[in-house]
């Protein structure tokens, strides 16, 4: 989805490249990596390295966290335990090629999850720096305007929605006198807002089934590893 989208807003970018460092490739060793997403993001005049992956706090682990704790402090502390993984990932890559990294993390349902301003995944109080990390308000800067983050209700826009609302922006801007859509013309904003929250949907119905997918083939192979067979 997010590629199509990035295709529609005639954004430069390049799918699943190869991201190994140069002097790495071709050894036994070495697993190659791949970006699922490179962005040439012209606001900002910087790539952006966008690899997209979810988190899973419907999980017993995070679940037996709410005993303590609410949701959204579990939600984002998932999220920021992906960041690192991926930080640990990929920083070697991005710092090489001067590129902006970018995790697009969703939750197991499709929902999103606001960015930690605080959160640098690669400088923690529990670990050493391991480079420059990544500083929130560069990622921010890179998707709002002035890098000032909207809000809707009590929480702010997750950097993974203010990236499909720039993206989507930029689909309609083009459009002129509007969106023609079946019987009905929509004005810039509106189009932008339908197409922003469409996507949203058809994230959420991916990971609802890549999870329920993942679900059934776990029980399956537990069932199978436990079942006695009598002849």
């Amino acid at each position: 989805m997010l590629t199509t989208l990035v295709r529609d807003a005639a954004v430069p970018h390049r799918h699943e490249e190869i991201v190994t460092l140069p002097e790495l490739r071709g050894l036994v060793t070495t697993e190659e990596k791949r970006m699922d997403l490179v962005i040439e993001e012209e606001d900002i005049d910087k790539t952006i390295y966008i690899d997209v992956t979810r988190t899973n706090t419907l999980g017993k682990t995070h679940q037996d966290a709410l005993v303590t704790t609410d949701a959204v402090k579990v939600r984002q502390k998932a999220y920021n335990a992906k960041k690192v993984k991926k930080y640990d990932d990929y920083h070697l890559e991005a710092a090489r090629r001067n590129a902006l990294l970018l995790p697009f993390i969703v939750d197991s349902n499709g929902s999103f999850t606001p960015t930690d301003k605080l959160f640098n995944p690669g400088i923690t109080n529990r670990r050493p720096p391991r480079g420059a990390g990544i500083d929130p308000r560069l990622g921010l800067r890179a998707v709002f305007e002035n890098g000032v983050v909207p809000q809707v209700g009590q929480l702010e826009v997750s950097i993974e929605e203010g990236l499909i609302q720039k993206l989507s922006r930029r689909v309609t801007a083009d459009m002129g006198s509007g969106c023609k859509l079946l019987d009905a013309t929509l004005a810039e904003d509106a189009a932008m807002g339908l197409l922003s929250n469409q996507t949203y949907q058809l994230i959420a119905a991916h990971c609802i089934q890549k999870s329920a997918q993942a679900a059934v083939k776990a029980i399956r192979r537990n069932v199978a590893r436990n079942t006695t067979f009598h002849y």
